[in-house]
């Protein structure tokens, strides 16, 4: 009987750094199931693990484990054993949670959303509750909606990171992402017109009325610790 994935057996190797050295000689883009998994041990080892067969599918599940696998190598190899002995009660569900998130992701960017996300909850800086929302509310919104809200932050914040001020958006094209959990609909009147530019906006009218926008707290840790980093 073969033993259950565990994807934090793979992060406390001593050898972790071979895969990420292996990442750069393999074209990701351009290999093929079989040239990836031979070409990266620890991606062979995965795939017999999960009897993962050669498809499209598969293939980019195993890119996107290894894309995780990368950004969690710039934690020191002794800070990774230490906070996944922490969570030694949580190893397993939490590791068919992330692998579940990785294979249903859209993009490849997005492995590299959730190993950031990841890495702020070994570092303690959000909770096991706020981790698993995080996954779920990555697993709903579109790739390119995240780059928006990210450079609203940019724009909107001297210090996108360490603000604390609410980030506003403006006009109906942000509707659909209340659903995400990202942002709030305001349905009270609290900006001051006087002092809003509508036209940079591409606004006019009352729309702004009906049509206001702030980014939630978990939508806030989401733009914080996954791609601002």
């Amino acid at each position: 009987m073969k033993k259950a994935f565990n994807l934090f057996d793979y992060l406390k190797m001593e050898h972790f750094k071979k895969i990420v050295i292996s990442v750069g000689e393999v074209g990701l883009d351009h290999a093929s199931h079989n040239e990836l998994i031979q070409s990266i041990p620890v991606l062979r080892s995965i795939a017999d693990t999960l009897d993962l067969i050669d498809s499209i599918r598969n293939r980019h599940l195993l890119i996107k484990l290894t894309i995780f696998f990368e950004k969690l190598y710039s934690i020191p190899l002794e800070d990774r054993r230490r906070f996944i002995d922490k969570i030694a009660k949580n190893q397993n569900n939490l590791s068919q949670q992330i692998l579940i998130y990785l294979d249903r992701q859209e993009t490849n960017e997005k492995a590299g959303i959730l190993a950031n996300i990841f890495t702020a909850y070994l570092y303690e800086k959000i909770d096991y509750t706020a981790l698993v929302r995080l996954m779920s509310i990555l697993d709903k919104v579109v790739f390119g909606d995240l780059n928006i809200l990210k450079n609203e932050f940019i724009r909107q914040l001297e210090s996108p990171i360490e603000g604390t001020q609410k980030v506003w958006l403006l006009g109906t094209d942000y509707e659909h992402l209340v659903a995400t959990g990202m942002l709030i609909e305001n349905t009270g009147f609290s900006l001051n017109p006087s002092q809003v530019n509508l036209s940079a906006f591409g606004l006019e009218g009352e729309i702004y009325e009906h049509s206001q926008f702030y980014v939630t707290y978990l939508g806030t840790k989401l733009i914080k610790h996954g791609l601002l980093v």
